[in-house]
């Protein structure tokens, strides 16, 4: 090791070079570690179905990174398959992980009555990811975990169990999801941060070209940003009823006000029916 000598009047101090490389050394792993290790070989089918159905919700917030599917390495064991497995009946149905260093998700789902199991892997790993984004409110920690932006690997596994009640058989299958860096603590990760800081904003949705019958909408194009605005011109000699002549885009991708409150009308003809309708109706007075 090359030394760096720094004499003064009272001590001789000895600056080591190797202790700071060192140094940098283990700050470089520490920071590595968190990444975890991503699967090079190809992915199942099913893998590849859950890792980009995860991925095309991330993709809706803005800041969140896409996963890659995670294989077991320094940092983390993944043991998605094994614990759905052995935890696939009823009385562990519920049953996460335990004190592991991943973030986890588990879901049971029936698939029916008969003779075998008829949902395959990839469907139900699509059903549970779908269930675990829109019960946002059912089960916040669920559907954190999909979005948590320091998360960068996904494991999953499939155990399958039955019941039998009244001489009919039920099946149904556990899905079991993992995640490193965990963004939940149901295995039993201790730090994960704050959801504020890993949940991004939605990402504004373009609001779609109504189709308002009998008028024209401009601009041309098919759809509009946050903020802009549709305009509704009915043909001639058509009046248009509703709230303005305007339509304006939503963050979420919907549209104030509604399309479906504007009509474009003939008022003369709407008139010449009601005076219709009160002709006859006086005319069944006489008669009666």
């Amino acid at each position: 090791f090359q030394h760096y000598y720094i004499t003064n009047n009272l001590r001789l101090i000895k600056v080591m070079k190797s202790k700071i490389v060192a140094g940098v050394l283990v700050f470089t792993c520490m920071l590595v570690s968190t990444e975890g290790v991503c699967k090079t070989e190809s992915l199942t089918e099913a893998e590849q179905d859950v890792l980009d159905k995860h991925n095309e919700l991330r993709a809706l917030y803005e800041d969140t990174d896409p996963l890659c599917y995670g294989e077991s390495g320094e940092d983390v064991t993944f043991t998605a398959d094994r614990h759905a497995f052995e935890t696939a009946m009823e009385a562990k149905k519920d049953d996460h992980s335990v004190g592991q260093a991943f973030g986890e998700n588990i879901d049971n789902s029936g698939v029916g009555r008969s003779d075998g199991y008829v949902t395959g892997r990839s469907d139900a790993y699509l059903e549970s990811t779908g269930d675990w984004y829109r019960e946002k409110l059912e089960s916040p920690n669920a559907y954190n975990q999909i979005l948590w932006k320091s998360s960068k690997q996904l494991n999953c596994g499939l155990g399958r169990w039955s019941i039998k009640r009244d001489q009919v058989t039920w099946f149904f299958n556990k899905v079991v999801c993992q995640y490193y860096p965990p963004g939940n603590i149901q295995a039993g990760a201790e730090v994960i941060g704050d959801a504020a800081d890993n949940i991004g904003a939605l990402k504004p949705v373009p609001c779609k070209k109504p189709g308002v019958w009998r008028s024209d909408v401009t601009p041309d194009s098919d759809t509009v940003n946050e903020g802009e605005k549709f305009t509704v011109t009915c043909m001639k000699k058509l009046k248009l009823e509703g709230e303005g002549n305007t339509l304006t885009c939503n963050k979420d991708g919907s549209l104030t006000p509604a399309s479906h409150t504007f009509t474009c009308t003939n008022g003369a003809a709407r008139g010449g029916t009601l005076s219709l309708a009160v002709f006859f109706m006086f005319i069944t007075i006489i008669l009666n």
